[in-house]
C-alpha cells in the first residue's frame, strides 16, 4: 500500500517550503512596516509630500503581493512538511485493541444506537454534532467479509465515495472480518488510517474512512485510534463510535461476562427451589 505522506512529500524539499514561508513573513512585516514608518513621520510633524505617500502605498502593496507569492509557493511544501509531523506521531502507536465484536452483536448495537440498514448495505445514521466547526455528521457503517485487506480497503473506499460525492462530515466505518489476521494486515490498516487522519489534518477534507480489522475466530478486533487534542476531526467523531459500538477494554469484557454469569447462576438457584 502506498503510505499517503510519501505521497505528497515524495518531491518536497521542507528547507526550501521553510526558505519560501520565511521570505512570505519577511514581505508581509516589511510592507506594514513601511505604512508604520510613515505614520511615525508624519506623527513627528515631518512634511510628507504626495509622491511620498504614493511610494509608500506602493510599496505596501509590492510587499503583500510579494508576500502572497511566496506563501503560494510555500504552500505544497509546508503541507508536506505537517504531513509528515503527523505521520511520526502516529507511528508511534499502536492499534488500539476491540473485543466482542461478532456481527450479530455489532448490529444489535447500532440499531440501537438508532442505525437504519439503507439498500446499498450500509448502516446509516445522522447525528447532530455539537462543535462550532461541524453542525452534523453522518455516519455510514458496513460489514464485510473477506482475504485480502488492502484490495478490500480499497474497493470499498471507491465504492463509497463514487456515492457520496455530494455529502459533507461523512465518516465511513468499514468493518472488515478475516479469519486469520497477522502483521502485514495490522499495519495495512495503520498506514490507511494514519492517511485518514493526515489528509484532515492538511487538507481540511469533509470526509474520512476508518478500517477497522476484524478477527472472525478471536472476536477481537484492531483499530488506530485518535490522539488527544483531535476533538473536532471527524476521525475522532468516528472512533467514539467505534469504541460505543465494540468493547475495547479487556477488563470491561472480563466484567460484562461475570455480570451475565452472576444474573445467569441466579437465575438458576430461583428456579430450583
Amino acid at each position: 500500500m502506498v503510505n499517503y505522506v510519501e505521497k505528497i512529500t515524495r518531491n518536497a524539499k521542507t528547507r526550501k517550503g521553510k526558505i519560501l514561508a520565511a521570505w512570505s513573513i519577511f514581505f508581509l512585516v516589511l510592507g506594514f512596516s513601511v505604512i508604520i514608518f510613515m505614520a511615525i513621520l508624519q506623527e513627528k510633524g515631518f512634511l510628507i509630500s504626495g509622491i511620498l505617500t504614493v511610494i509608500a502605498i506602493g510599496g505596501f502593496l509590492v510587499c503583500d503581493l510579494l508576500c502572497l507569492i511566496f506563501a503560494v509557493l510555500a504552500h505544497p511544501y509546508l503541507i508536506a512538511l505537517q504531513a509528515r509531523k503527523t505521520d511520526r506521531i502516529y507511528d508511534e502507536c499502536e492499534l488500539t485493541k476491540l473485543f466482542m465484536t461478532n456481527k450479530d452483536t455489532l448490529e444489535k448495537r447500532l440499531q440501537k444506537l438508532g442505525f437504519k440498514y439503507t439498500k446499498e448495505g450500509y448502516y446509516k445514521k445522522k447525528q447532530s454534532s455539537f462543535s462550532f466547526f461541524k453542525s452534523h455528521i453522518c455516519y455510514y457503517v458496513r460489514m464485510i467479509d473477506d482475504f485480502d485487506i488492502e484490495n478490500a480497503i480499497q474497493r470499498e473506499s471507491n465504492r463509497f465515495n463514487s456515492g457520496k460525492k455530494n455529502e459533507t462530515n461523512v465518516c465511513f466505518l468499514l468493518f472488515i472480518y478475516m479469519e486469520q489476521i497477522d502483521g502485514v494486515n495490522r499495519e495495512t490498516v495503520k498506514e490507511y488510517s494514519k492517511g485518514s487522519i493526515t489528509k484532515e489534518k492538511t487538507w481540511n477534507v469533509k470526509n474520512t474512512i476508518i478500517p477497522i480489522l476484524m478477527d472472525k475466530n478471536l472476536d477481537v478486533g484492531y483499530f488506530l485510534d485518535i490522539k488527544r487534542g483531535n476533538n473536532n476531526t471527524i476521525y475522532s467523531y468516528g472512533c467514539k463510535l467505534v469504541k460505543r459500538v465494540c468493547v475495547k477494554s479487556f477488563s470491561l469484557k472480563y466484567n460484562l461476562e461475570n455480570k451475565a454469569v452472576k444474573i445467569w447462576n441466579k437465575f438458576i438457584f430461583e428456579n430450583s427451589k
